[in-house]
Formats: C-alpha cells, structure tokens, sequence
C-alpha cells in the first residue's frame, strides 16, 4: 500500500524482476516520488539520470529500516515508518490525535 499504480509503471522500466524488486523496496523506504523512481529505474535501465537525486542507500541499509518499521509497528501497536537517512533512520509514528499521543507517551513511560 506504499507505492502508487504511478511507481509501479515506473518499475517497468528497469531491466529484471530483482533490480525492480530492490528499486521497490528503496522506493517504500525511502519515500520516493514517482519521478525519482522513473529516474532510479531509468538508470537501472542503462540510461542517465534526468535530475540529480539522494545518493543511493544501500539495500542493507533499506532492509534494516524496513526490519525495524515492521518491529516498531509490532510493538507499538502503531502504523511506524522507519526510512534511512544517511548512516541513520527516521523514525516516524502515526498518530491520529492528541489522545491517542498521550496513550502512547503514558505507555512509554514518558
């Protein structure tokens, strides 16, 4: 439910089922739009890039965020992002209103 039917068309453009598999996963971690995936899989593809993007993160990297998004959601009981960011992660936690944030905060110990 990340990627739009938009990314999806995008994907087709790379060569291989497994440099579209690693493109998705990169562009459902990372938040990428539809045209930063165009040009992602354009690349992928052999062709040059139409505009200066984020330096690639490693799929290690994309994996782990990933890992810990689904971890974070377990424990939080929550919808959690979790997306690289240079050598780190964001963290990001959906929350509907301030009750909800309170609950979330007690439950913490906060």
């Amino acid at each position: 439910g990340v990627l739009s039917e938009g990314h999806g068309r995008a994907l087709l453009l790379a060569d291989g089922h497994d440099a579209r598999r690693q493109l998705a996963a990169s562009a459902a971690a990372e938040g990428w739009s539809v045209r930063v995936l165009e040009a992602r899989a354009r690349e992928a593809h052999g062709g040059t890039r139409s505009k200066p993007s984020r330096p690639a993160v490693s799929t290690d990297h994309s994996a782990a965020a990933e890992t810990l998004g689904d971890r974070w959601s377990r424990g939080l009981g929550r919808d959690v992002r979790v997306r690289p960011k240079g050598e780190g992660f964001v963290v990001e936690i959906r929350l509907e209103d301030v009750g909800q944030a309170e609950r979330l905060t007690d439950r913490l110990g906060l």
